[in-house]
């Protein structure tokens, strides 16, 4: 049992964490698109944003969602800052379809350096 528990927490458990999470983020923004009538997100961001966690695994993919919303806020920011300088009534909305990706990339090329790095050691990501 040391060897299959083992081999559990050293091999698999970070892909099976990462799958969990990515099938219940696809399920909830799904629901939360249906019932807001398709306000929160354009057509395949919800698919980009759990391939996404997906490929960033676990714990990788909490670092993925914050730096997610993170150019979410300064984006939306940044466009009412836009519209109030055009005098606008309601600024334009910052859709995240473009920053799926590219946050993906971002994160899994700095995850090696952030594995070494005391920040990560401290934190979560030595339990496994």
């Amino acid at each position: 049992t040391y060897f299959l528990s083992y081999i559990w927490f050293r091999i698999f458990s970070e892909y099976v964490a990462a799958v969990l999470v990515a099938a219940g983020l696809l399920v909830l923004f799904k629901k939360l698109d249906t019932r807001f009538g398709g306000t929160f997100f354009e057509s395949g961001e919800v698919s980009i944003a759990a391939l996404g966690i997906l490929l960033t695994g676990w714990p990788s993919l909490l670092l993925y969602i914050a730096a997610v919303l993170l150019v979410g806020v300064i984006g939306s920011f940044v466009l009412t800052l836009k519209a109030r300088a055009r005098k606008q009534e309601k600024s334009d909305r910052f859709p995240l379809y473009f920053v799926w990706a590219p946050t993906t990339i971002i994160v899994i090329l700095i995850r090696s350096w952030l594995i070494a790095s005391p920040f990560w050691v401290i934190g979560f990501a030595r339990t496994f």
